[in-house]
């Protein structure tokens, strides 16, 4: 939410497990946080309301991990991936087979669904938890 500096797209409420801000760790539909085979814990577009961001948006956080273009680098004190740095234009495009997800998904607790967690992974990985964000002008 830009300079509001939001914890999550919504604001700083927990996700709680009512899937009514976001859908994670496998509670939707029921709030029982096993997952089911074929995917039948991603829940339909829009299904988390209270979870809008400033502008409306739905779905920010939780419900499916979204690929991102930066490349990932190891970091070589932790072993952890972190962003390039300095950021000139802010996109990491450098060599690299890792590329960012961020939001959390179905599977992941909530602390995926935090702005700061950074997961990472090789773009031709194809799975039910990863997935991208469609844009369109209002």
């Amino acid at each position: 939410a830009g300079s509001e500096q939001r914890e999550y797209p919504w604001g700083a409420a927990q996700p709680g497990e009512a899937n009514r801000y976001a859908i994670y760790n496998c509670l939707y539909p029921s709030s029982s946080g096993i997952c089911t085979v074929g995917g039948s814990n991603i829940a339909p577009v829009g299904s988390a309301l209270l979870g809008a961001g400033l502008w409306g948006q739905i779905d920010l956080a939780g419900e499916l991990g979204e690929w991102n273009l930066d490349a990932l680098v190891p970091n070589a004190d932790s072993g952890a991936v972190q962003y390039v740095e300095p950021c000139v234009d802010c996109a990491g495009l450098g060599p690299s087979n890792a590329r960012g997800i961020r939001g959390g998904d179905f599977a992941h607790t909530a602390l995926y669904m935090l702005p700061a967690t950074r997961n990472s992974g090789n773009p031709i990985y194809r799975g039910l938890e990863y997935g991208f964000r469609c844009a369109r002008t209002p």
